[in-house]
């Protein structure tokens, strides 16, 4: 009786020691695809305003951090890394209009249901409903997508527009020239698609 004892106890410890290590292994290969899959590869913004004389003015900017929360995909943008590429007029539209000390970032939150993303290879487009936080106010955009897949790989390029009235924000004016308040915006990045490396560390 002693040794079934023994000989119980040590199957126990076994079955315990055996989840131990299936569950620090899953945790240990599935820690690195989630840290890789917020971090965005090439990472760009592009804005355009457009003057009242027809000029096009440009801005750039390559900061966009994402959060994966729950199924909601939030990007994020710091008002700060956005220039037009002349010191002046950027000082005037963080300072004057943006108001960036006070509203730092622009957020896009979208849901992760609302993507088609392409299975195997190939390229998923489609148009999904946002809410972009902008000068401490959320609006609906529209958001124009293109998902391609690359392997475990995805690059993604979006587009919407913006009506800076719609957030509060004056009608910016650069050495007396008035600016159309709808600006476009596109965006572009690579990044890791989840539940493809979800199902390569999920024992069959």
């Amino acid at each position: 009786m002693k040794n079934q004892r023994v000989i119980a106890g040590a199957s126990s410890t076994v079955s315990l020691v055996r989840l131990v290590v299936v569950v620090g292994g899953a945790l240990a290969a599935s820690t690195p695809a989630r840290a890789a899959a917020d971090v965005l590869t090439n990472p760009s913004v592009h804005f355009t305003l457009t003057a009242s004389n027809g000029t096009k003015i440009h801005g750039t900017g390559s900061d966009i951090k994402l959060e994966n929360r729950g199924n909601w995909l939030i990007f994020r943008v710091p008002l700060a890394s956005i220039t037009t590429h002349q010191a002046q007029r950027d000082r005037q539209m963080r300072d004057r209009y943006l108001e960036s000390d006070t509203h730092p970032m622009v957020e896009l939150k979208l849901a992760r249901e609302a993507l088609k993303v392409p299975k195997g290879g190939g390229t998923g487009e489609g148009i999904a409903s946002a809410q972009l936080k902008l000068h401490g106010k959320s609006r609906e955009v529209t958001v124009h997508y293109s998902l391609q897949r690359q392997g475990e790989n995805l690059k993604v390029s979006g587009s919407f527009e913006v009506d800076v009235r719609d957030h509060g924000i004056d009608l910016p004016s650069f050495r007396g020239v008035g600016v159309n308040p709808k600006i476009a915006v596109a965006v572009s990045f690579g990044t890791v698609d989840r539940e493809v490396v979800a199902e390569a560390v999920t024992p069959n």
